[in-house]
C-alpha cells in the first residue's frame, strides 16, 4: 500500500434524469460492469468532495480537493507490483548497490534492505532491523514521465551507486 486517502463530503443519489449522461461518462473514464446496473437497482451516487487528507505513513497531510481533482496517477503505478516483486526475489545484487545510495550509517550490519515501492521520483526502500524498520528513498535525478524511463533511471542510479563505490 503506498498510502491512505481520506475523502469528506456529502453524498447523494444522481438525479433520475442527470443518471444516463453521468453513467456514460463515468464509463468512459472507468468502465465498470456494475454501472449496468444503475437504474435496475443501483444507484449512482455523487460524492460533493470537501476534504482530502493524505497519509503516507506519517502525520495526513491536507491535499485542496481541487489539486486531488486534476492529479494524475503516478506513471509507474500499473508496473509498480511486478517492478519490487521482480527487484526482491531476483536481484540482490541491485539491492545492496541501492543500500549504498543511503546516507553513511543509514543501514547497519544486520540490516536488510528491501523494496518498499516506485514511483516517478524514486525507490522508496525499507530498512528492516531486528527492532523496527526505517523507511527512505533513493530518488530518480529527476521525475519520471512514464515506465519506459525507469529502466535507464535504475541504471542512472546504479552507476551512481558504483561510482561512490569505487570512491570510498
Amino acid at each position: 500500500m503506498r498510502a491512505q486517502l481520506w475523502l469528506s463530503g456529502w453524498v447523494t443519489p444522481v438525479r433520475a434524469e442527470d443518471e444516463r449522461r453521468e453513467v456514460l461518462a463515468f464509463a468512459e473514464a472507468r468502465p465498470d460492469a456494475a454501472l449496468l446496473d444503475v437504474g435496475r437497482g443501483a444507484v449512482l451516487l455523487r460524492l460533493d468532495l470537501a476534504e482530502v487528507v493524505l497519509g503516507e505513513g506519517g502525520p495526513g497531510t491536507d491535499v485542496g480537493p481541487q489539486d486531488f481533482l486534476t492529479a494524475r496517477p503516478d506513471p509507474l503505478a500499473s508496473i509498480e507490483a511486478d517492478t519490487l516483486r521482480h527487484l526482491d526475489a531476483d536481484h540482490p545484487d541491485v539491492l545492496d548497490l541501492l543500500r549504498g545510495l543511503l546516507p553513511a550509517g543509514a543501514v547497519a550490519p544486520g540490516d536488510r534492505v528491501r523494496p518498499l515501492g516506485v514511483d516517478r521520483f524514486g525507490y522508496r526502500l525499507r530498512i528492516e532491523r531486528p527492532r523496527g524498520h526505517t523507511d527512505v528513498r533513493a530518488p530518480f535525478a529527476a521525475p519520471l514521465s512514464c515506465p519506459g524511463q525507469l529502466g535507464p533511471a535504475t541504471q542512472q542510479l546504479l552507476a551512481a551507486a558504483r561510482a561512490r563505490l569505487t570512491t570510498v
